[in-house]
This record gives structure tokens, C-alpha cells and sequence, in this order.
């Protein structure tokens, strides 16, 4: 059951998530300014803390290659591709455990 209190604590978490989201992306990105909160707020909708932590550190790692030569948008796009090529590789990953079961029956 949802309260007043139980939302509260949610949102006080999230905030403290986004904060340390922008603080990775300021050392990861220093020359390239944060989006606003909103884009942390919506990657944390649609994945876990770490699996956004992964993105931002894979998505610096190429940002590193090209010697910083990535717009925001471009990191923001890239960052999520990586998301969600992640979330599709975790859907992906309990579907081949199910064929394996059924192989051995």
C-alpha cells in the first residue's frame, strides 16, 4: 500500500540516485554539461541504478576513444542504446535457461 511516507522515501532515493547519476556524468564527461534531471529521472524508470551506472561508464569509454568529440545528445542516445541493449541481453538471457530445462526432459 502506497502512503504519503512510503512515495516520500521513493522520491528521497531517486533524487539521491540522479545526484550521484550527475556526478558520475560530470567525471565521465567533464567538458560536456549534464542533461537535465528529467533524463536521469526517465533511465531510472526504465532500468535499474546499475544497469544506468553501466551505460554512463561504457558510454564514457567511448566517449574517451573519439577524445571527446560526442555532443550531449549523442552521449545521451549512446548511453541508452547501451541500456537497452542490456535489458534486451538480461530478457534474452532466462529464455535460453527455459530451452536448456526443456532440452533435458
Amino acid at each position: 500500500m502506497n502512503t504519503a511516507a512510503t512515495l516520500t522515501a521513493e522520491l528521497d532515493a531517486q533524487s539521491e540516485n540522479v545526484a550521484a547519476l550527475s556526478k558520475l556524468w560530470n567525471a565521465s564527461f567533464g567538458s560536456v554539461n549534464p542533461p537535465q534531471p528529467f533524463q536521469f529521472h526517465l533511465w531510472l524508470s526504465l532500468h535499474p541504478f546499475e544497469r544506468v551506472v553501466v551505460g554512463l561508464r561504457e558510454a564514457g569509454k567511448t566517449f574517451a576513444k573519439l577524445q571527446g568529440q560526442m555532443s550531449q545528445e549523442h552521449l545521451i542516445r549512446h548511453s541508452s542504446k547501451i541500456m537497452n541493449a542490456r535489458k534486451s541481453a538480461s530478457i534474452a538471457i532466462p529464455t535460453q535457461k527455459e530451452d536448456k530445462q526443456c532440452q533435458t526432459k
